[in-house]
């Protein structure tokens, strides 16, 4: 539903967003060229002081850093559903070996310190009974 409504926004909707946002008295200033986009995303770092040593390849390479990631992947619809089930199957067997190792942890009986506490509790027990 998202990427339905987004793609129903219209580009010169957009245009005029940023052109407010940046000030622009022309709609038309804007272009969709990749270097002029980072010359004005250069140009208002250097206006509000981010970064005054910035140049064009620092841009290119911030923009680009999370291309290769693999948490910021586009994904269709299906793999995003098939994403969601791989994790929702690897909880439920994690949530089964839980429980198995509790219930076997509750057959196996008491521990080694248990039976031994048990069993010197009952020799003191029994050098204390009449014959």
């Amino acid at each position: 539903m998202v990427v339905d409504a987004w793609d129903l926004i219209e580009k010169k909707t957009l245009n005029k967003a940023w052109n407010r946002v940046l000030h622009r008295e022309n709609e038309n200033l804007i272009t969709n060229t990749y270097d002029s986009i980072l010359e004005d995303i250069n140009e208002l770092m250097l206006k509000i002081q981010i970064c005054q040593y910035c140049d064009e390849d620092d841009m290119k390479e911030w923009i680009t850093c999370d291309s290769n990631d693999q948490g910021f992947q586009i994904m269709s619809d299906d793999e995003i559903v098939e994403n969601i089930l791989q994790i929702n199957e690897q909880q439920e067997m994690q949530e089964d070996e839980t429980e198995e190792n509790i219930d076997m942890e509750n057959d196996a009986g008491p521990s080694h310190d248990e039976a031994l506490q048990a069993l010197e509790t009952a020799l003191k027990w029994f050098e204390k009974q009449t014959e």
